[in-house]
């Protein structure tokens, strides 16, 4: 094996975490968010990819819906449990 391919194979292992840990970052510092939810009064920042890819309820609203062209949208999901949406 070369070392260019015993290094992807180390670095793979962590790759999915490092990924969310850097969106994590990304939304925190309102780096790429692209929707707000309103939850109660309460406003949050998001990314759509990543709340189209963990719900299905988020998924239908953004790409079937063709809520995915909308900039800067801000959903209101007040009234709601999250369970609902499927984020927890």
């Amino acid at each position: 094996m070369s070392c260019e391919e015993s290094e992807v194979n180390q670095f793979l292992p962590k790759h999915s975490q490092t990924m969310l840990d850097k969106l994590n970052q990304q939304r925190l510092s309102n780096q790429f968010c692209d929707i707000t939810l309103l939850i109660e009064g309460e406003e949050y920042r998001a990314h759509k990819a990543v709340l189209a890819a963990c719900s299905e309820y988020f998924n239908e609203l953004f790409f079937e819906k063709g809520a995915a062209t909308t900039h800067e949208a801000v959903v209101d999901l007040s009234g709601k449990p999250l369970a609902f949406y499927g984020l927890f």
